[in-house]
This record gives C-alpha cells, structure tokens and sequence, in this order.
C-alpha cells in the first residue's frame, strides 16, 4: 500500500512539473506563451472570451503529432430558445477546420506542427505546415517540406454577435507559392419551435478568399467569422482588422491602464491582470441594459445575484471600467 502511495505521489508530482513548465510568462508582453515541444504534449484545454453579444468558448489543444484541434461553443445570450428562462442563450458548437480547406501549390496543407500558443485578449497560435510532393517519378515517396509558417488569432466580437478569427500565412520557402482560399460559407438553421424567434442562423465564412502567388517571406492575410442572427435577418460582414483593434484597445487600452498589481511575484500581478480582464469582459448589451455574465456556458443576459452582487460589482468601481459600473448600477 505505502509503495501503490508513493507512486502516485510520484507521478503526480511530475504531472504537476510538466504542467508548470508549459506555460511561462511573456519576456517582451503582458501575455503568457507556451512553447510547444515533443516533451509537453499532447494538451488540451479551454478559454472563454466575451464580447457585449456573444461569448466563445474555445476548446483547443495540441494533439500527440503537434497539431492544433479546436472546437468552438458559440453563446449568443440575446436570441433566445425556449423555455426563455434564465439560462436560454443559443448555444452552437463549430468545428470546421479551415486550414484543410487551403490550397498551396495545388496540394493540401499536412503535418502541422504548432510552435508557440500565447494568451492575451486573444487566443494566438503559430504554426508550421508541410505539403507533400506530386504523384510523379520519384517525388511519390518523398516527405512532405515545409512551405509555410500560419498565425491564427482567435477572439470575439466586441459589439456584434461574432466570433472572429484571423489567418496569416507566410511563405518560408525560397520560391512563390501559389495559395488558393476558396470562397466559402457554411450556414446551419435551428428548429423554428425552440426559438423566441422562430429559427436561428449560425454561419461560417471566409473573408478574404482568392488566388495569390505569395513570394518568399512574404504574409498574406485572410479572416473567418462565425456569427447568429434570425432567419428573417441577413448576415453582416465585418472589417476584422477593426474588430481586432477594438478588442485590443480594450485589453490594453481600458484593462491594463487601470488598478495595477505590482507585487514581488509576477506570476501573481499577471494572474491578477487575466482576471481583470476576464472580469470587465464579460458583460452583455442586453435590452435591460449592461448586465454581468458569469459565463461557462450557463450564466448570461440575466441577474445572477450571488456572482454580481456579492463578488464582480463591489470591484468594478476600483477598476474604474464604466461598463462595469454601469452594469452594477443596472
């Protein structure tokens, strides 16, 4: 029994040291990074991040071959299912996986390798892709070769009831390549009977789509967004650049300009600065005015007297965040 004991122990311990030496804080940024390597995966995990009309919830990990798998649960508190009770936000899960809809010198995107993970106002992943060869003479057993280096940007919506994301591409190789996105959108409907509306859209588009020869070194850039509206609605399109710049004004704009921790650990002054934001992010625009969402796919768009009364509102005034303090009010 005290053998079976300390092995636990053991591998707990190593568990925990593994797990502590994954995520580092940002030397040149108020983020943390993950440098991924063979030793530390696979891993999985999952953030959610909050605009004033929808919310993510970002399951994503590392798989044992280094390459990146996500699935995205869309909240959107304001279309309403039914019974419209207090936890009756559309909820949608999206996993379409847009790198395997990329074409680069006629051949598919493979072997992905992430390189580096870092959190900050947004979930930002770099990677390493391949291609293989054509089917002809001897390039049949040839590996796959690196061909390009992919940075995704995940985030939400400030405003508008939109989950974003933002491709970029660059050519590591020595020659052009030829990069085919295509023009695609995916919409899915909901059963009429089971929304305050009637049906719901959810849809996923490319922005940004079309040929490009891209020489060496050089990036190109291409958007997708995932957004909900009513059947009678029509989808929007959206600048994502000026969605991005939003939500980083917020983070670093508003968040980290206001109620500093400074102490001997900077592990914990970081913690506290992704608490704040986490905090002062998760407020919706409802019709009743700006209310607090506790979040986890449950808690929005309603009171929630415990969360909001007892525990967020006393800290929004010291945050100085208007938003905040109006939500308290409210």
């Amino acid at each position: 029994m005290l053998k079976r004991t300390l092995l636990v122990a053991v591998a707990m311990i190593v568990a925990v040291t593994a797990y502590g030496q994954r995520w580092q804080l940002e030397s040149d940024g108020p983020g943390i990074v993950w440098e991924v390597n063979q030793e530390n995966i696979p891993h999985s995990d999952h953030i959610e991040m909050t605009g004033e009309m929808m919310s993510v919830v970002m399951r994503w990990g590392v798989d044992e071959l280094g390459a990146f798998t996500q699935e995205r649960s869309l909240v959107f508190p304001l279309l309403r299912t039914i019974p419209n009770n207090t936890h009756a936000s559309l909820m949608y899960r999206v996993a379409t996986d847009i790198p395997s809809l990329l074409g680069v010198n006629g051949l598919v995107l493979q072997a992905e390798k992430v390189e580096k993970v870092k959190l900050d106002g947004a979930l930002i992943v770099e990677s390493l892709w391949h291609i293989g060869k054509k089917n002809t003479g001897s390039a049949r057993k040839a590996a796959p070769t690196p061909v390009l280096k992919m940075t995704r940007t995940i985030f939400p919506s400030r405003r508008m009831p939109m989950m974003c994301e933002r491709y970029t591409l660059r050519n590591i190789t020595e020659k052009p390549i030829a990069i085919s996105i295509p023009n695609f959108a995916q919409t899915a409907q909901t059963d009429p009977a089971k929304g305050v509306d009637g049906a719901y859209c959810i849809r996923t588009e490319i922005l940004g789509d079309g040929f490009y020869n891209l020489a060496p070194n050089a990036e190109l850039t291409f958007d997708v967004i995932c957004q909900a509206y009513r059947a009678v609605d029509r989808p929007v399109k959206t600048d994502v650049a000026a969605e991005l710049e939003a939500r980083m004004d917020f983070v670093h704009g508003n968040i980290d300009k206001c109620l500093i921790l400074d102490t001997p650990d900077d592990v914990i002054d970081r913690e506290f600065r992704f608490s704040k934001i986490r905090a002062a992010e998760s407020i919706i625009n409802t019709r009743g005015g700006y209310m607090h969402a506790p979040g986890g796919e449950s808690y929005y768009a309603a009171i929630w007297a415990n969360d909001q009364a007892e525990y967020v509102n006393p800290f929004f005034p010291f945050l100085g965040y208007d938003v905040g303090n109006m939500s308290a009010i409210n």
